[in-house]
């Protein structure tokens, strides 16, 4: 599994190019420029969310856990915001069900303010 876009609630969208579990020949552009580190916040912050509450890895391109926190690991690494994941100690997870379609955690960040990240579903989180 691979992301292909982001897109923000405002409608704006990233094409993210490359394949499979490397971040090697890929990247994330909106409008041909380079989507790197926070150099576009609206997308940061998604991508933000999206390596926080997550519990996948990637090692020597193999993926530890789920297909899709894999590809969005992978995105987190071409935007290079892989490391954003460290900036905080996760207190609390409310695991992804099927029934209501997302995933969230309570995460303390490096000041101690208390930060919640979720993801899932569009319909569901929106």
């Amino acid at each position: 599994m691979t992301a292909q876009t982001i897109a923000t609630p405002e409608g704006k969208v990233a094409e993210v190019t490359g394949i499979g579990y490397s971040a090697d020949g890929g990247v994330v552009q909106y409008q041909g420029e380079l989507v790197q580190q926070w150099s576009h916040p609206e997308f940061a912050r998604i991508i933000e969310a999206g390596i926080v509450c997550n519990n996948a890895s990637i090692e020597q391109d193999k993926l530890i856990g789920q297909p899709t926190e894999g590809a969005i690991v992978v995105l987190a690494k071409k935007a290079q915001l892989e490391g954003v994941r460290g900036q905080y100690k996760r207190l609390r997870e409310m695991p992804f069900s099927s029934d209501t379609k997302w995933m969230g955690v309570q995460c303390a960040d490096a000041q101690g303010q208390t930060v919640y990240f979720i993801k899932g579903e569009w319909v569901t989180v929106s």
